[in-house]
């Protein structure tokens, strides 16, 4: 969540990049420390109540959108309601991240310690991996665990076909196409440079 704010790299290089003399633990606890209070006050600026911040937000641009329909040629608002937008979109990915982070945390706080939570989420599993019934071609539907094999079986045996025999490709008909040439086969089997990737990847 912090990650996004436009401010975030410029912070801790600021505090990560100040002079420490020391052992290296040292160095490394004294610049945490210090990148802690700029930290905090960056969430109680930007991120802190985020829920309400980003309903708030949404609120507000819908109200500008309303007027803006019912007056479309205020100026005023036509330059308003891009940067409300803007915002309402950034405040909701914040909000987002918050609570993907919050439920993450909660995740590996309770997983493993065997409480309620865990066998709740064992059950929640179990539940998503089974499949208790399916529909037959004739509508009919079967809660039988040997039928539903079967229906899997046969649905992907007619779907991805039966072996059979295929004929040899003729050398000669080979042949009688364009061939790759030595200088081509040679290219074909060089090394591929870290320089090449990046070319071709940006």
């Amino acid at each position: 969540m912090w990650s996004q704010h436009e401010n975030f790299l410029d912070l801790v290089s600021s505090s990560w990049n100040m002079r420490v003399e020391g052992t290296a633990m040292y160095r490394l606890c004294k610049k945490l420390k210090a990148l802690k209070e700029p930290l905090k006050a960056m969430n109680r600026h930007n991120f802190s109540h985020i829920t309400a911040r980003a309903e708030a937000a949404e609120t507000k641009l819908l109200q500008a959108q309303q007027k803006l329909h019912d007056n479309p040629s205020d100026t005023t608002l036509q330059s308003i309601v891009p940067d409300l937008r803007k915002k309402a979109i950034k405040l909701a990915e914040a909000e987002l991240s918050f609570c993907s982070q919050l439920a993450k945390a909660k995740y590996l706080k309770n997983s493993d310690k065997g409480t309620k939570f865990f066998h709740n989420m064992i059950k929640s599993n179990k539940a998503k991996n089974q499949i208790i019934s399916l529909t037959k071609a004739d509508g009919t539907v079967t809660t039988s665990a040997k039928q539903i094999s079967s229906l899997f079986v046969d649905y992907y045996t007619n779907l991805l076909g039966k072996n059979s025999d295929c004929p040899r490709m003729e050398n000669e008909m080979i042949a009688t196409g364009p061939l790759v040439q030595e200088e081509q086969s040679l290219q074909l089997i060089s090394p591929v440079l870290d320089e090449e990737i990046k070319n071709s990847s940006f």
